[in-house]
C-alpha cells in the first residue's frame, strides 16, 4: 500500500536529512560507491530510459493515473501519505501499521509520540532503553550516509560550497561520473530557474504539475502538501533529491512520497 503513496505529494517529509553533511566517513564512502552508478546514467541509452521512466512514472504515481494495485483508495493514501509527512523518528511511532495490525497495535500502546505545537517540540516514550537506542543508532547511520550523499552527488562538495576530498572525487572521476544528473537529464541543471540551486532537483521542481493535498498532519492539524515543499512547515527547494534517506527510521518510506515527493527515483 505504502508504497503506492511513495510518490504523490513530491518533498522529502524528512524533517532532518537536509542538514548540511560535513567531511565523509569511511562508512560514507562505502555508501557513496554504492551509489555512484546513478552519476553516470545519461552516458547510456539504458540509463536514459531510466530516467525517463522514473520521471513519468513518478507524476502518474503523483497524480493518480499510475495502474497498479493498491489497498486503500486514492484519497485515503494521500491523506495517510499527508499524515506521514512529518517524521516520529524519536521512536519510528509513525512505522507501526508496517508491523501489522496486532503487532502495529501493541507496538502503539506502548508508545506515545505527542506535542502541543504541531510538532515544533514533542514528547515520545520507547518500549525499551534497547528499543530506543537501537532506533537512534539507525536513524543517525542512515541519516550520515544520506546526508553526505546528497551534495556530494548535487554539487561534488560536502555542505553546498566545501570540495569533497580527493578521495571522495575519485568514486565519480574513476568512472566519469556526472554530478547533479536529475537536473541535467530533467531541464532543471543546478541554479536554473525553479531548480535545486545545489543540483538533484527533487519531483516537486522537476514535474510538469503537481497534485496539492490538503488534510490534516500527523497531529490532526490543517495542512497541505505543499507546506512540505516551499514552506512553512519546511522548505526543501535547495536540498538534493539523490539519495531520499528513506533509510531514515522514524520515516515511512512509502506513504510520506505520496504526499511530498520524496522519491528514491530509481
Amino acid at each position: 500500500m505504502r508504497a503506492t503513496l511513495c510518490a504523490i505529494v513530491f518533498a522529502s517529509a524528512s524533517l532532518v536529512l537536509c542538514e548540511q553533511a560535513e567531511t565523509q566517513s569511511a562508512g560514507n564512502l562505502n555508501a557513496l560507491r554504492g551509489l555512484a552508478p546513478l552519476s553516470v546514467l545519461t552516458a547510456s541509452d539504458i540509463g536514459r530510459t531510466a530516467l525517463a521512466s522514473n520521471l513519468s512514472i513518478t507524476a502518474a504515481i503523483q497524480d493518480g493515473t499510475q495502474s497498479q494495485p493498491i489497498l486503500l483508495p486514492l484519497a485515503e493514501q494521500q491523506q495517510l501519505a499527508l499524515r506521514d509527512a512529518f517524521i516520529t523518528d524519536g521512536n519510528a511511532y509513525e512505522l507501526a501499521d508496517g508491523l501489522g495490525s496486532t503487532l502495529g497495535g501493541i507496538y502503539l500502546s506502548l508508545t506515545s509520540y505527542q506535542s502541543t505545537d504541531d510538532g515544533k517540540t514533542f514528547h515520545s516514550t520507547d518500549i525499551s532503553p534497547a528499543v530506543a537506542q537501537l532506533i537512534a543508532y539507525a536513524n543517525a547511520t542512515a541519516r550520515s550516509d544520506s546526508s553526505s550523499a546528497k551534495y556530494f552527488f548535487g554539487n561534488g562538495t560536502t555542505d553546498k560550497e566545501t570540495p569533497v576530498s580527493a578521495t571522495a572525487m575519485t568514486i565519480l572521476t574513476e568512472i566519469n561520473g556526472l554530478t547533479d544528473v536529475f537536473g541535467r537529464a530533467y531541464g532543471h541543471p543546478a541554479g536554473s530557474e525553479g531548480a535545486d540551486a545545489y543540483g538533484n532537483s527533487r519531483p516537486f521542481q522537476t514535474e510538469p504539475h503537481l497534485v496539492s493535498i490538503e488534510g490534516k498532519d500527523f497531529f490532526g492539524v490543517p495542512s497541505s502538501n505543499t507546506a512540505y515543499l516551499r514552506g512553512p512547515v519546511q522548505n526543501l527547494t535547495n536540498s538534493p533529491s539523490f539519495p531520499s534517506g528513506h533509510l531514515d527510521p522514524g520515516h515511512d518510506a512509502q506513504a510520506g512520497c505520496l504526499c511530498c515527493g520524496r522519491t528514491t527515483r530509481l
